[in-house]
């Protein structure tokens, strides 16, 4: 870490948080300094508007882990305003109305307690205590990390990041530990088993891994026992600025900065060596070779996203008859297969070219879009041409490619979803339906070949998180794109004022899982849609049509009396598909705003409902 005063004097000069974010989006935060992170806290400070509200509540002081998060998150390019709890306030600031808690009204909570202030016998006297008593004191850390969690989450709508526990960088019985009928390691790991198995169905709680970051940074050096006896910091300087990028990661993946895909390259990105001159068995991939047995790590490292639901692609200027050879006769050393790629192009095209056809064929934003290349000039082209992806230059050696895709925040999930596990197989049957759409020249017997069936319903509580993804991920057809935190969407499915439904569907080659939501407010007894939300893959078949059907059909024969509904449609720079979904389905438009926005009113409920015959409709609420 270096003392780097021209950095200092750009920060000290900018007059904006959009100014200071351009300044730090291309600094590591872990190399700012303490000069550093305190005048980028200031600057914060001076924000009249920042992106996300973060509170910081424990039983240590917090102070200084809150000022080097939001350095963290400024090089991430979100800014926040956040609220730092007195010492040991917790259980006060839980319990009191008034709290500056509850007064802050964040959308994330940290919420980190140490067990040398919760539970000095267990952290202090380990050896003393019986196996009893130590499963005693672990029921009882639990219970106090629920109770406060279920008593902060009646009274906000926040996101609760709880840490886990660290364990001590020494153990009470030293190397004999693991050796113990009741060590600290295996203490631990239950504890925090029992911690991650209390939450686990929680959408609104999320585990910070506190303990794998002090075991990644080093246990000795994270902590801090001079800090800690002068002011109930627990923590190393160096170890708070590793532990802020870690939590800044998480908010970035909580505020919902996500991406759906990965576009790689071939020839030294995949393999080592270029297939059109070493031929297949010539490129280096697989066992035996350090060169091989890195690339080989990269692509187990690409293979683990299809379980998250990122999309795979390849984007290569090859042959494919060669790449085509290469994943046959190499197969039994590729973690990867030709099969795990959601769409490929392998040709002579410029490659700038070929992802936007990439982002065609998938239906997805070029925004959504990593690419990933050796080739510094590629890059650059790609930069140049396609602004949108995110493009990343690969350094010169290959043990840095997989970490680097582990590292990237752009990939991370909160929840790994039904749908998200099953996303490429439901890709690939996208492309057998758009292969047979190409072979039936009439629509309607296109649309009946499908045998469509849809299912609207009342999601349970295990879907919630599901709805959450629609909500913050879609952008083609979504009327309002409203972003609702889950918490938000826990009040809304708990108001008997409010119809928050998904939308279900499956044909004859597969089921495409919850693929939609709405939401619809009753207020002063009118009908007012405030989201309709249809992902992009599902598009195209009347599906929408047969949920507004479902929709008008539960406002028609609901208990509230009511036969008119309202809706608007805010237009952005992507839900253009969504444009005139109203004026198809029996809206009239009551108003144009100066901002494009259209007001709608529908007076003949029953009689606008839009018949889709080639869709089986079940609604089962």
């Amino acid at each position: 870490m270096s003392d780097n005063k021209q950095l200092r004097e750009s920060i000290k000069n900018s007059e904006s948080i959009s100014a200071l974010k351009k300044i730090l989006v291309s600094v590591a935060s872990e190399d700012l300094s303490s000069k550093d992170i305190d005048l980028i806290y200031k600057k914060n400070k001076e924000a009249d508007k920042t992106d996300i509200k973060v509170s910081f509540v424990g039983n240590t002081t917090l102070d200084v882990i809150s000022r080097n998060v939001i350095a963290s998150a400024l090089c991430r390019g979100i800014s926040i305003s956040e609220y730092v709890a007195p010492y040991g306030q917790y259980q006060q600031e839980a319990l009191n109305p008034q709290s500056g808690l509850y007064a802050a009204k964040p959308s994330v909570i940290f919420f980190q307690l140490s067990l040398r202030e919760l539970s000095p016998d267990i952290y202090y006297q380990y050896s003393s205590l019986s196996s009893a008593e130590h499963k005693a004191e672990a029921a009882r850390i639990i219970d106090e990390c629920k109770q406060w969690v279920q008593m902060v989450s009646k009274s906000t709508k926040s996101m609760i990041m709880v840490a886990n526990f660290a364990m001590p960088a020494r153990k009470a019985y030293g190397i004999a530990d693991t050796k113990s009928e009741a060590g600290e390691s295996a203490f631990y790991a239950h504890l925090n088993t029992m911690l991650s198995t209390a939450f686990k169905k929680d959408p609104r709680v999320v585990i910070y891994d506190l303990a794998g970051a002090v075991n990644r940074f080093g246990s000795e050096r994270a902590c801090d026992d001079t800090f800690y006896y002068l002011s109930k910091i627990e923590w190393s300087d160096d170890f708070m600025r590793f532990m802020a990028a870690d939590i800044a990661r998480y908010i970035q993946v909580i505020k919902g900065c996500a991406m759906k895909c990965l576009v790689v390259d071939l020839d030294n990105t995949l393999w080592d060596g270029i297939v059109g001159e070493d031929g297949p068995q010539g490129v280096l991939i697989g066992q035996g070779n350090p060169q091989a047995e890195a690339f080989r790590a990269f692509q187990y490292a690409i293979k683990s996203l299809k379980a998250r639901g990122i999309l795979l692609a390849i984007c290569s200027k090859n042959n494919m008859a060669d790449v085509e050879e290469l994943f046959k006769l190499r197969a039994s050393e590729m973690p990867l297969s030709l099969d795990d790629f959601s769409a490929i192009m392998v040709d002579w095209e410029p490659k700038a070219v070929n992802i936007a056809k990439i982002a065609g064929q998938l239906n997805i934003g070029l925004d959504s879009i990593v690419f990933i290349d050796d080739n510094p000039a590629e890059c650059e082209l790609m930069r140049e041409a396609q602004p949108d992806v995110m493009t990343i230059q690969l350094s010169d050696d290959p043990v840095e490619y997989a970490p680097l895709i582990y590292s990237l925040p752009c990939f991370e999930r909160l929840t790994i979803t039904a749908e998200d596990a099953t996303k490429s197989i439901q890709y690939k049957q996208q492309r057998k339906r758009e292969e047979e759409k190409s072979a039936i020249t009439d629509i309607n017997e296109y649309l009946h070949s499908l045998g469509t069936s849809v299912r609207v319903y009342k999601p349970n509580t295990d879907q919630l998180a599901r709805v959450h993804q629609l909500f913050i991920k879609t952008n083609q057809f979504n009327v309002t794109t409203k972003r609702y935190d889950i918490g938000d969407i826990e009040i809304f499915y708990k108001d008997n004022n409010c119809i928050l439904h998904v939308v279900e569907a499956e044909d004859k080659f597969g089921n495409l899982g919850i693929i939609g939501t709405y939401l619809v407010k009753i207020e002063n007894k009118e009908a007012v849609i405030d989201s309709f939300i249809i992902s992009c893959r599902a598009l195209g078949r009347g599906i929408e049509a047969a949920a507004m059907g479902v929709l008008k059909k539960c406002i028609v024969h609901g208990a509230w009396g009511i036969d008119k509904i309202k809706a608007e449609y805010v237009p952005t720079k992507k839900n253009m598909p969504c444009k005139t979904f109203f004026d198809e389905h029996g809206f009239e438009v009551v108003m144009k705003l100066d901002d494009g926005t259209v007001e709608y009113e529908c007076t003949d409920v029953k009689g606008s409902i839009t018949e889709t015959p080639w869709i089986e409709v079940i609604r089962k609420t």
